[in-house]
């Protein structure tokens, strides 16, 4: 999953990844929990591609601070 942004950042658009993060985290949770019991091959892909797209958002939630808005 690719997250491509144009333009400048908007509230709802930053709002929509903090939930999105917040939902991964739960998901990289319930992996983590996974990785301790039998299905931990599995378990660890889940927790790894997650982790990856944990870490996409939360680039683009720092790109988007340091980004000036412009209001015109």
């Amino acid at each position: 999953m690719e997250i491509v942004v144009s333009g400048f950042p908007t509230t709802a658009e930053t709002d929509s990844l903090e939930i999105k993060l917040q939902q991964f985290k739960a998901i990289q949770q319930a992996a983590h929990e996974l990785m301790q019991q039998e299905d931990r091959q599995q378990a660890v892909s889940a927790y790894m591609v997650v982790s990856k797209l944990m870490l996409e958002i939360e680039l683009e939630l720092i790109t988007r601070q340091e980004k000036p808005v412009d209001l015109w």
